[in-house]
């Protein structure tokens, strides 16, 4: 099959929430028991088993989802539609991401750009968490807001890019 070239029915089991990476063709979900399950295309190693694919090979598409290695318990899953990472919050607080990592969205310090497996940023007591192009937000259980990856068209709103989290003085919070 040519990568998008029709529109295909996906099986999905007992499904909570979908997240879409868009224009990567990339499908993600949490199913009920918390595995995250995943198709599509397997741009900056999506998948998060190991691999990845930059071209349209159709041994690179997959059309039935299956499970992302390693991750058991998600309870949120955000996707930078344009930084083509994902990131996983599982019920301890703790993160998981993989995929894109150029501008640091994973959060784990890690260089390049795939992450081909799952890693752990850099951040705990975690409650919510955003990715938004090639950026990612998180806030956390002491009311912190945080953020890492690009400053590139504003989407680094503290000014600096880091491959870490960096919390928000809480001033820059504060209504004017």
């Amino acid at each position: 099959m040519a990568v998008a070239d029709r529109p295909v029915q996906v099986p999905l089991p007992g499904q909570t929430r979908v997240a879409k990476l868009g224009i990567h063709t990339v499908g993600m979900i949490i199913t009920s028991d918390g595995r995250v399950l995943q198709w599509g295309y397997n741009m900056q190693g999506l998948w998060g088993n190991g691999e990845r694919a930059d071209t349209n090979d159709p041994e690179r598409w997959r059309e039935i989802p299956k499970p992302v290695p390693g991750i058991r318990q998600a309870v949120a899953l955000a996707t930078g539609t344009m930084g083509r990472h994902a990131l996983v919050l599982l019920p301890d607080g703790s993160l998981r991401g993989w995929g894109n990592s150029d501008w640091g969205q994973i959060g784990a310090g890690v260089d390049g750009d795939s992450q081909l497996k799952a890693v752990t940023p850099k951040i705990s007591g975690v409650l919510r968490v955003w990715a938004g192009g090639n950026t990612s937000f998180a806030l956390t259980r002491d009311g912190r807001f945080w953020s890492w990856g690009s400053k590139q068209y504003g989407e680094g709103l503290l000014g600096t890019q880091s491959k870490i989290p960096v919390a928000w003085p809480p001033s820059m919070l504060q209504p004017p």
